[in-house]
């Protein structure tokens, strides 16, 4: 009789480790299940985040492009860039900084937003390297004057003339280079005009000493101080206006985006900053001012003996606007001054009688060139002057012309 065969089985102990190895998996598989939900969670955020900063872009490029757009886009309170999408309002709000824009584009949906500073495109309703307007008289190129782009001349054309017994010894232009202008300028901007003339009228939030230290944001309200004394040797940035009646910049003042209000400014040899001034009467740049883009020079045309003079080896970046002031009797004198080592970048326009010298990279709008002698002055003519046709950056929004916009710099 054979014996029976001994039975084979588990410990009871084994099914409390299976329950215990199963229940790690299962947290495992949980844990891998959360860790995956949450990535994808923070992946959608991300990228609900990136799309609604896509639409704040977009409502730059919309305001920047279209008038018709950027009208609406500032008349309504919420704005919606796609009618199929909820997320895609936004607000926008604009204001007048010198002669510049301040735009802010805001998303409803989780309040980003971005401040900007926009100019022009084009300078004008051309884009000329230099414009004369016609006076039907023949335009003159004398000494090492070169132009490149677009020369919008008198009807009379241009002749090339020799200057203190030397010859002409600059660059003929071609024929398809000239073009004829008109008698006047082109028109304003009205409304520009008008914020301009407001600036004088501002009253004074506070009086400060001339070592004024003050910042102010693009997002908060204007700062209006006036500043006793004549000079100003401080350290003033953002949303600030300075006013006074006769203002001296120091060399060692720091000056970011603000502006200048007074009846005459004068720039201390050595300064560098970036500032719009606007002044009355008059404008001197001693040696070696360099006013960084976006900066500008605006001389209103009340003074009959008003002007603007640049010192040498001075740079202003952004525009110089020297605005129609009261004839003069008797010798014609100049209301703009540029020597041969300064250089404009940007919008030169002088509605008057102008010398110019040295460098103008963008467009120069003149209603009258002279050249003063110690001899005596030459009238309709150009010496030792270089012209440049350039887009490589916006214009201030003050001539007549097309509506698009451009990014002038990032304010926030």
């Amino acid at each position: 009789m054979q014996k029976e065969g001994k039975k084979k089985g588990l410990k009871a102990s084994v099914l409390a480790t299976v329950l215990v190895a199963g229940t790690l998996l299962l947290l495992a598989m949980m844990g891998v299940f959360l860790l995956w939900d949450l990535h994808a969670g923070q992946a959608a955020g991300y990228h609900r985040k990136k799309q609604l900063q896509w639409h704040m872009e977009s409502g730059f490029v919309l305001y920047a492009a279209d008038s018709v757009a950027g009208s609406r886009m500032l008349q309504d309170s919420v704005y919606r860039l796609y009618e199929e999408e909820e997320d895609a309002r936004l607000r926008t709000e604009r204001y007048l900084w010198g002669l510049y824009e301040v735009v802010t584009v805001a998303t409803v949906e989780d309040g980003a937003f971005s401040v900007r500073m926009f100019g022009k495109t084009n300078p004008g309703p051309q884009h000329p390297a230099l414009w004369v307007c016609n006076r039907r008289k023949a335009v003159s190129f004398a000494g090492k004057t070169v132009l490149f782009g677009e020369a919008w001349l008198p009807e009379n054309g241009l002749q090339y003339v020799q200057m203190h017994s030397r010859f002409f010894e600059g660059k003929a232009l071609d024929k398809e280079q000239i073009k004829i202008s008109r008698e006047e300028l082109p028109a304003t901007d009205p409304a520009v005009r008008k914020s301009i003339e407001a600036l004088w009228q501002l009253p004074e939030d506070t009086l400060c000493a001339g070592n004024l230290s003050a910042g102010r944001s693009f997002r908060e309200s204007a700062l209006c101080g006036g500043i006793a004394g004549e000079r100003l040797d401080g350290d003033v940035r953002g949303r600030i206006i300075v006013k006074g009646e006769r203002i001296v910049i120091g060399s060692e003042s720091h000056l970011q985006d603000v502006l200048i209000v007074a009846a005459s400014v004068r720039i201390e040899s050595g300064f560098t900053g970036k500032v719009q001034v606007f002044a009355r009467d008059s404008v001197v740049l001693e040696e070696g001012v360099l006013l960084e883009y976006p900066s500008g020079i605006y001389l209103q045309g009340e003074a009959p003996e008003g002007y603007l003079k640049m010192g040498d080896a001075c740079e202003v970046n952004g525009y110089v606007v020297v605005e129609e002031r009261a004839p003069l009797k008797g010798r014609p004198k100049a209301c703009y001054i540029q020597p041969e080592s300064a250089r404009v970048r940007g919008l030169l326009r002088v509605d008057g009688i102008a010398q110019v010298q040295g460098d103008v990279t963008g467009s120069a709008w003149l209603r009258e060139s002279y050249y003063f002698a110690p001899e005596g002055f030459y009238s309709d003519i150009l010496y030792n002057t270089r012209f440049f046709a350039t887009d490589e950056f916006p214009y201030p929004l003050w001539q007549e012309g097309a509506y698009e916009r451009r990014c002038v710099q990032w304010l926030y």
